[in-house]
């Protein structure tokens, strides 16, 4: 599978991988700023943005399709930053291609198991009749009754498009990330203590990395560190992307 990429910056890579139901465009701002010292690969995963569809959908094919990747770019080695199932996606590959990696960034998201919890999120996506939608400000009204967060709503908006029909359509396949949903969630098997470089980041308003989760990240990942950034929630390069871009800029080139 080649997966679509828009690329910004030079130096040594830099992947970036989105979170569930988003794409590369939510890290185009942090792109630039991060393009001032690495060759930005901003990645779509499969069923998102303008990769390819399939009815797979796991992370062991996700962590596949970004080796695929690297071989495709002729990357020998690259450090990644994953968002949430991204984190788990860049994680997943880590553990299965360690010197394939320099440095990890996991962004608000541990290895545990995480029921997905975004039943109005994905109500929200099947709820747009396309053949009656003639505006994204309609789409927009539709979605505010399932995604009151207008941040949030404007991210997921993003993989909205006209088709050739001239009937506006979702980018990411909405069926098959709804019929996988659950294997977003399963966690990440660490067999073997990982022993690269790899920083989580918490969001200080989030719950998906608890301070009780701290013990067991560490003995997994003998090498990492955990950062705490205040004033944001899930989604912490848009609540704060200031202090996030500099948390994660002095790991990565320190």
């Amino acid at each position: 599978m080649e997966l679509f990429f828009r690329k910004n910056g030079s130096g040594d890579p830099l992947i970036i991988l989105h979170g569930l139901f988003g794409s590369g465009m939510n890290w185009h701002t942090l792109a630039r700023y991060f393009g001032a010292e690495y060759e930005v690969f901003l990645v779509d995963q499969r069923n998102h943005g303008r990769s390819p569809h399939d009815e797979v959908f796991n992370y062991s094919v996700m962590a596949g399709d970004l080796a695929d990747f690297l071989d495709q770019q002729h990357i020998g080695k690259a450090s990644i930053i994953g968002h949430s199932m991204g984190a788990k996606t860049a994680i997943s590959f880590a553990l299965a291609h360690p010197d394939k990696v320099n440095k990890l960034v996991a962004v608000d998201m541990g290895v545990k198991e995480y029921p997905v919890q975004d039943d109005d999120l994905q109500k929200g996506l099947t709820s747009l009749d396309f053949d009656a939608i003639q505006s994204r400000s309609e789409a927009d009204a539709t979605l505010a009754s399932y995604i009151p967060d207008m941040r949030i709503r404007a991210f997921i908006m993003q993989n909205l498009h006209w088709g050739p029909d001239k009937k506006m359509k979702w980018r990411m396949n909405v069926a098959s990330i709804i019929d996988n949903i659950d294997e977003i969630g399963t966690a990440v098997e660490v067999q073997e203590p990982y022993q690269g470089a790899i920083l989580f980041v918490k969001a200080a308003d989030s719950n998906y990395i608890l301070p009780e989760d701290y013990a067991c990240l560490m003995e997994r990942f003998p090498n990492g560190s955990i950062e705490v950034i205040s004033n944001a929630g899930h989604w912490i390069h848009a609540d704060n992307p200031a202090d996030f871009g500099e948390v994660v800029i002095r790991f990565l080139t320190s």
